[in-house]
């Protein structure tokens, strides 16, 4: 399964750049902790888009990222006993012991971007903006020794920025858990890989995606956000351009998603110290079709929806977070996915909610980080107890995952060495991987 990434370009670098201070002796041992702190790091401005054109109250600039990885996977195939539902765990050719061995050459968590900012200062105060940006990976069918990837054109959208605050029609990352993906892309694997997503599939990687986070998406929508002028408070939401839900008939989308992300930040990503927290929420309302609308029938509506949360932030080289989701009809891996999933046999919408906890060590110039998460799927009544003959369906009951990894920001260049193990639990069985990953990433 293809899942996309989020927009990192626009994020800060996932080397927190840390500010040295001076400060007063003091007993405390807090001060004695910050005063190492500052001793161990350096300075390290944010990055920022490459100007190509600035004159006349027009600028145009241009970023983005080249990487490549060698990703090894090892462990356990698919469970042989009592067949897991499709949609989970990894499927590959099997030796005859049911184990997978496999090697990659594969784009990260975020593929190769390149990327196009244009704006116009029309007043000293409004300003119009656009950006285009196009995704791709260097992954090819393994069938044959050389072939052709899509480009994905990832972002297209336009913006109004005003003191009243800004509006934004187009295409870019989604609202529900975005601060959950930000966490996961600046303090692990931003520069990385993590979970590949599988081991034959196209990229880009899938990071933490599925097993504590859930990938917001890139999808069009028209929506507003306040100024930054209210105390580090943001509020940010819209209109989205809603989904079906195929494999259970709910193929008519009468409203548009409506998605929102209140966030509150102090200080910078930059800074020597700084905290964000956020809560988002989507809904929709979905309805079954008829294919035959001479004959009247009894049709369903549903109404997914989901709220995420979450806190990171940190002191000199320490940054850490914590966040987590829950909701009904959502998914493993991203919100309202066309899976057998979202619902049951009776399209009755399941409940699913994950939790994921980061904590990222910068040393001068070079990041550890660890992780770890899960997300669960609990069972409808009818899946616990179906009338016979129907039997229990195998359904994924929980996905776990931890990672580790080390990345070392030499010039426009960042070096990462990883390990990601993924558990998959269904009913009546499991299975294990485990994935390591090593590569760079070039950025401007």
């Amino acid at each position: 399964m293809k899942i996309s990434r989020p927009e990192l370009q626009s994020q800060p670098n996932s080397h927190p750049s840390i500010s040295r201070r001076q400060g007063t002796r003091s007993a405390s041992w807090l001060s004695a902790v910050l005063a190492l702190t500052a001793a161990a790091t350096v300075s390290a401005p944010a990055k920022a888009e490459l100007m190509l054109y600035d004159k006349d109250g027009w600028s145009m600039g241009t970023d983005g990222r080249i990487n490549a990885f060698y990703s090894y996977a090892y462990g356990q195939g698919r469970p042989l006993d009592r067949a897991p539902s499709p949609g989970a765990g990894v499927e590959h050719p099997l030796d005859n012991n049911n184990k997978i061995e496999a090697s990659r050459i594969r784009s990260g968590f975020v593929g190769t971007v390149l990327g196009f900012n244009l704006k116009k200062q029309v007043t000293p105060t409004l300003a119009i903006k656009g950006r285009l940006a196009i995704w791709w990976t260097i992954e090819q069918r393994r069938t044959i020794g050389a072939g052709t990837n899509q480009v994905d054109g990832r972002e297209a959208y336009l913006r109004i920025d005003g003191p009243w605050g800004g509006v934004m029609g187009g295409r870019t990352l989604a609202l529900f858990s975005r601060g959950n993906i930000e966490l996961n892309a600046m303090y692990a694997h931003g520069n990385g890989v993590g979970y590949p997503c599988d081991v034959a599939n196209f990229g880009p990687a899938c990071g933490h995606v599925g097993f504590g986070v859930q990938y917001p998406g890139f999808t069009p929508s028209i929506r507003y956000n306040t100024p930054d002028t209210l105390g580090g408070f943001r509020l940010e939401a819209g209109i989205f351009d809603p989904v079906t839900l195929n494999v259970h008939e709910y193929e008519r989308t009468p409203y548009p998603r409506v998605e929102g992300e209140l966030a509150y930040q102090y200080q910078k990503d930059e800074d020597f110290a700084m905290a964000k927290a956020w809560v988002s929420g989507t809904w929709q309302r979905m309805v079954q079709s008829n294919d035959d609308p001479s004959t009247a029938i009894s049709l369903k509506s549903a109404d997914p929806y989901g709220v995420a949360y979450g806190v990171r932030g940190g002191a000199g080289f320490f940054r850490a977070g914590i966040a987590g989701f829950f909701g009904k009809g959502l998914g493993i891996n991203y919100p309202i996915e066309t899976t057998q999933y979202p619902a049951d046999e009776q399209q009755e919408l399941r409940t699913f909610d994950g939790y994921y906890g980061q904590v990222m060590l910068t040393f001068v110039k070079t990041d550890i980080s660890f992780g770890a998460g899960i997300n669960r799927v609990h069972e409808t009544a009818f899946d616990q107890a179906p009338p016979p003959p129907t039997a229990r369906a195998n359904i994924i009951k929980t996905q776990r995952g931890i990672s580790a990894g080390v990345f070392h920001h030499w010039e426009e260049i960042v070096f990462g060495v990883e390990y990601f193990r993924a558990d998959y639990t269904w009913i009546f069985n499991s299975q294990g991987i485990n994935f390591v990953n090593a590569g760079a990433t070039f950025k401007w």
